[in-house]
């Protein structure tokens, strides 16, 4: 196993995204189950500290499967994460997701900025050549995120995830961003 400890994947002008570090697991933890009972656009999962830990251990978040970086400021100060996975076996697409974690540091471009340079590496670093974002349609924060950062409203749909905080299933938009589109836009996050 490769351990990448202490690695900066890439730095914009206000965020960095790094690989997750031991030292992190506890406030990953805390916030993680924070934000699943408080929050309601973030699917509900189950993470015990055993499992982050095991997962750490495993692959440091980091495998072809799926992937989790931590956002932070420039001063290593942790914002929040992202991270991507594969929807479905044989496509050659990632689904992306992210949160800042904290009230107060949303709405300042963090997730935007956070989202471009994600979106940066992996284009960069595989041969993915579909990025999806699948986003509440009542989430307009997101929205906006997504649209920002180049994203293209593709579809709605229906009904497709069920939002314990509403006690109701919502409808998402989905978004897309293909390899050769983003290689032909202005990168700067509009």
């Amino acid at each position: 196993m490769i351990r990448r400890s202490g690695v900066k994947l890439i730095e914009g002008e206000r965020v960095v995204l790094r690989l997750i570090e031991e030292r992190d697991l506890d406030e990953l933890y805390r916030h993680k189950c924070k934000y699943r009972r408080e929050d309601v656009f973030v699917p509900r999962s189950v993470y015990s500290m055993t499992r982050l830990r095991r997962r750490f251990e495993r692959d440091g978040f980091w495998s072809a499967r799926d992937t989790w970086v931590l956002l932070t400021d420039l001063s290593d100060r942790i914002l929040g994460c992202l991270y991507y996975f594969r929807p479905h076996p044989i496509l050659l697409a990632r689904e992306l997701a992210y949160i800042v974690f904290e009230p107060e540091d949303r709405g300042n471009g963090y997730a935007t900025e956070a989202l471009t340079l994600f979106v940066e590496l992996v284009f960069r670093t595989t041969r993915v050549n579909r990025l999806e974002l699948n986003i509440g349609t009542e989430n307009l924060p997101s929205v906006r995120v997504a649209e920002k950062a180049g994203f293209n409203r593709e579809a709605v749909l229906h009904g497709v995830w069920y939002a314990p905080a509403l006690n109701r299933y919502v409808d998402c938009y989905r978004y897309a961003l293909l390899r050769d589109t983003y290689s032909n836009r202005d990168k700067s996050p509009k």
